[in-house]
């Protein structure tokens, strides 16, 4: 019988569900007579038990049918289910060895075993339900499969079972559960491979080969001219560095995390915490240096199943010094998947993280990630253990289950000492990525930051202004051909959309501070469609977005592209259209594969105009050489992700607008 946390928390109150398996394995004994088959064979039986989850407990020996009952109605399965990860390797190889102490003591009998569980496991140190089951078989043991209720996972069982599986599988079910929680999402497998299709047309020319051999070293060019003032000169490269970047700074900060590392949570949803914690801490600003330093955040994270086996980053850890570390140590967490001890989680939180290794002059923050439910076993007092301390702020995150219940809101309330608006109750562990909590959960934690900005030299001169307001006229040239992708499409429109959204534009097309916009669609050698010209109107970008459509053009020719943008877009009835204080930056949103007509010349241009480039390449499929030529052979102005929809995070579009504003 399986007895684990799966089993014993699919139906309220905790366990019924076991007790229910029980009650039908004692109707099942009774059911067992001794009778004379055919009027020659005599059937007599001896029946044994045993209940597991990570390990196993013997509910009787191998007896007699009325010392088998005895026993099973001496348990109150209620309180005795063991409620931890499933492993029923270890319970096979457990009852083999008990059949074989049996025929030890001469008996040679017709031997069978009834498994009852869902077929889900948690691990396999025992070398899985296959092996075990082989060995079981080996012994001359038939093992029946029968599934506890109808939430089950159907391979685990068929491996389980003897063959023919007609008869010791047949869909069994112990417990007909009507009307109760929507089961697991079933498993998908691949069918057989299909017959070989017939060959297709010739594909299109492959792109171009690699880069040649490099030519001569060529004669030393003529002396350059004296350069900028001191002042001037620095300013720029601080400012092109990043050096003009502010600073978000949140004060002394105490943060502790309790997460749920239970089975009933599952392993998806555990990385979603851990991705949850790390999203958080990077809006936090600046960590700590060193444990005991007074300024700067401090982390903790404790992850924890059943008794015994709470895990803890701790606070004055001094291996954690900088957010690249915190990261690792939370991303080698591993899910524990076993019971569910909420309340002794917040006691250990407590007494080991916070109490002694608190510094004096901190705010101390706990977030305590759970669905509410918890161990019955477990002290229920426990949950408002951090209450008693009244400068420890708590917020509680209620998420449904991987049965997709809801939280249980009145224990989430006992965890944030009856403060209803540190309570938020979720369905789904994904939405504790999304922005907008992330966002929610930073004024929170950080309510009153404080933004500190370097104070740079000659911040007079426009072109030098601090980033937020440094002139700039952006031109957007993307390649639309059919290597981009309508879907792909949307996500570049949306990023260009909020991009516009964030920069600060200028106010006409004169000012001498703030962003102004153009974007141009290219393909082949005369294919260009205009979605706005170079503007720092807000409605008409947004409009351009709103009505350009994707041209899903056959090929690509970005070095037309560069000569029509500046003959047609930076120039417009014979009037130049940029300012003259201002940078030139193309934007090019290309994977580089495009023909290399009119490349060179195109790069030139740009040169000519004094503009500046940058290039955003994503995906894998890129080819870096002509990359880098857009670039202008400036590898930090090339920005790479997996795909496109890695433009619309919050980190890329960050790390863009401070390179581009």
């Amino acid at each position: 019988m399986d007895s684990s946390e799966s089993i014993a928390l699919q139906q309220p109150p905790p366990g019924s569900l076991v007790k229910k398996v029980a009650d039908w394995t004692r109707e099942f004994a009774l059911r067992l007579r001794e009778e004379v088959y055919n009027r020659q064979v005599k059937i007599s039986w001896l029946l044994g038990g045993l209940h597991f989850s990570q390990t196993q407990e013997l509910i009787s020996e191998i007896t007699s049918r009325e010392n088998f009952v005895r026993k099973m109605d001496g348990i109150d399965w209620l309180k005795s289910y063991l409620g931890k990860g499933t492993y029923t390797d270890c319970a096979l190889d457990k009852m083999t060895e008990e059949m074989q102490r049996h025929d030890l003591r001469g008996h040679n009998s017709v031997r069978f075993a009834v498994v009852v569980t869902d077929g889900h496991v948690t691990g396999a140190p025992c070398g899985g339900i296959k092996v075990s089951a082989e060995r079981a078989r080996d012994q001359r043991i038939s093992l029946f499969s029968v599934a506890a209720s109808k939430v089950v996972e159907e391979a685990g069982m068929n491996l389980i079972a003897s063959s023919p599986a007609g008869v010791y599988r047949s869909n069994y079910m112990a417990v007909n559960v009507t009307g109760g929680d929507k089961g697991r999402d079933g498993f998908n497998y691949p069918g057989l491979r299909g017959e070989t299709g017939a060959r297709g047309n010739n594909g299109r020319p492959g792109p171009w080969g690699s880069r040649g051999n490099c030519g001569n070293k060529g004669e030393a060019g003529m002396k350059g001219p004296n350069g900028e003032p001191d002042c001037d000169v620095m300013s720029y490269i601080r400012e092109t560095c990043g050096c003009c970047d502010c600073e978000k700074r949140c004060g002394a900060l105490d943060i502790v995390f309790v997460i749920d590392s239970s089975e009933s949570v599952g392993l998806t949803n555990f990385t979603l915490e851990k991705n949850f914690v790390i999203n958080t801490i990077n809006r936090l600003g600046s960590m700590a240096t060193h444990p005991h330093s007074e300024t700067g955040t401090r982390v903790g994270v404790v992850q924890y199943s059943h008794n015994g086996t709470f895990e803890a980053i701790r606070l004055n850890d001094s291996n954690i010094d900088s957010i690249s570390a915190f990261k690792v140590a939370v991303k080698n967490l591993q899910w524990i998947a076993g019971g569910t001890w909420t309340p002794s989680a917040l006691k250990f939180a407590y007494d080991h993280l916070i109490r002694d290794s608190r510094r004096t002059r901190a705010k101390v923050s706990v977030v305590v990630i759970t669905d509410g439910r918890f161990d019955p076993r477990d002290d229920d007092s426990l949950l408002t253990y951090l209450c008693d301390d009244p400068s420890v702020d708590v917020n509680a995150i209620g998420v449904g289950d991987m049965f997709g219940r809801e939280g249980q809101h009145e224990s989430l309330e006992s965890i944030a000492c009856q403060r209803h608006d540190r309570v938020t109750g979720m369905t789904r562990f994904a939405d504790l990525v999304a922005d907008n909590f992330i966002d929610r959960m930073e004024s929170v934690l950080c309510p009153e930051p404080v933004i500190v900005c370097p104070d740079l030299p000659c911040v007079t001169e426009p072109e030098v202004a601090q980033c937020i307001d440094r002139p700039v006229d952006l031109v957007f040239l993307l390649d639309g051909s059919e290597r981009l992708g309508h879907e792909n499409f949307n996500q570049v429109r949306d990023f260009v959309q909020h991009l516009a959204n964030h920069l600060t534009l200028a106010q006409d097309k004169n000012d001498r501070q703030g962003a102004r916009m153009a974007l141009l669609q290219y393909g082949g050698e005369a294919e260009h469609h205009l979605a706005f010209h170079m503007t720092h109107d807000l409605p008409s970008i947004l409009e351009g977005l709103a009505s350009m459509d994707y041209h899903d053009m056959s090929s690509s020719m970005v070095g037309a592209a560069i000569s029509h943008t500046v003959d047609h877009v930076l120039t417009r009835l014979n009037v130049r259209q940029t300012r003259h204080h201002a940078e030139l930056n193309f934007v090019f949103i290309t994977d580089g594969v495009t023909g290399r007509k009119g490349l060179e010349e195109g790069v030139d241009t740009m040169r000519n105009n004094q503009a500046v480039s940058t290039v955003i390449a994503m995906g894998t499929d890129v080819e870096q050489e002509v990359l880098e030529k857009l670039a202008l052979k400036d590898q930090y102005a090339i920005f790479k992700g997996t795909d496109f929809y890695e433009l619309n995070k919050h980190s890329f579009l960050d790390r863009f607008h401070q390179w581009v504003c």
